[in-house]
């Protein structure tokens, strides 16, 4: 017999799907997926691949009510990413994103996806395995500036100070400080990788790693000269913070390596840090998607 919590989960599944509101988002948000099952529950996608995700994980709750993940970002990599392309998905959670360009790619290409923490690696496999993508690479180790060890603090031990982030696992971020809530990872640096799998393109890189790209665009620095993949990744303000940057150190790296950086509201418009600096830190935060300028 159907448990309860998850008999509640797959009807309202159903309703929501019918009726995808912005207010029955928020109401599911808010309220309906904290009365849903913890379970990683198989359902399927608009984008046409299938996943095991929980209902109530904040992380994961839009994809099993309604089957969609980050309209824009999806979107932008549905509108950059072709078949056989080359891709790399740093900090891929339980998958989403691997999966879609794992779609958009095909047989002939190939996606590398890098996550951190065990336990929602465990998940990201799971995943793959179930669309039975191949070409999809999962990574168990961190990305960082250097290869080593450092320390991990999962979602599950952070303290959060919006009400709707309550419930959300599969993410963290990394250390070189003593804490005692962090577990050891190994890391990486990026352009390491792309020495050992030999690959002789790089078409698309999409990074949120939770303050730590900073530290792994400068382990990439090779790999992006040489191959000027087109980037869609994450500034935010009060992760950064939390690592030892900053985004305007982010931002100013970028251009460095002679790329345009835009946000999508609606239209594409050229990151302007100083708009955002009004906002609590924990409201800073937004995707640049990123253009070579050769």
């Amino acid at each position: 017999m159907m448990r309860p919590r998850v008999l509640l989960a797959k009807v309202g599944r159903r309703w929501f799907r019918q009726f995808p509101t912005k207010k029955n988002e928020r109401f599911v948000r808010d309220h309906f997926r904290k009365w849903c099952a913890w379970d990683e529950l198989i359902t399927g996608t608009t984008e046409g691949f299938l996943m095991f995700v929980s209902p109530r994980d904040y992380a994961s709750f839009r994809i099993f009510f309604f089957g969609v993940y980050d309209p824009a970002m999806t979107s932008f990599i549905k509108a950059h990413v072709p078949e056989g392309a080359v891709c790399w998905d740093v900090g891929a959670e339980r998958g989403w994103f691997s999966l879609l360009m794992g779609r958009l790619v095909g047989p002939s290409g190939r996606v590398d996806a890098f996550e951190a923490f065990p336990p929602t690696f465990a998940k990201l496999e799971a995943n793959i395995a179930l669309n039975e993508f191949t070409w999809v690479h999962p990574h168990s180790i961190a990305v960082s500036d250097r290869p080593g060890r450092m320390g991990f603090v999962p979602a599950e031990k952070l303290v959060v100070s919006v009400d709707y982030l309550q419930d959300a696992s599969g993410y963290g971020y990394l250390t070189a400080d003593a804490n005692p809530e962090a577990i050891e990872v190994a890391t990486i640096t990026l352009d390491q990788h792309a020495e050992e799998t030999g690959i002789d393109r790089l078409d698309f890189i999409k990074m949120d790693i939770e303050g730590a790209e900073v530290a792994a665009l400068e382990g990439a620095r090779r790999t992006i000269r040489r191959f000027r993949p087109k980037i869609a990744i994450e500034y935010n303000r009060a992760t950064c913070l939390r690592a030892g940057t900053s985004w305007e150190e982010l931002d100013a790296l970028l251009d460095s390596y002679g790329y345009d950086r835009f946000t999508f509201f609606g239209r594409l418009r050229r990151v302007q840090l100083e708009e955002w600096s009004e906002r609590p830190d924990h409201e800073a935060v937004f995707n640049a998607y990123c253009f070579p300028r050769n």
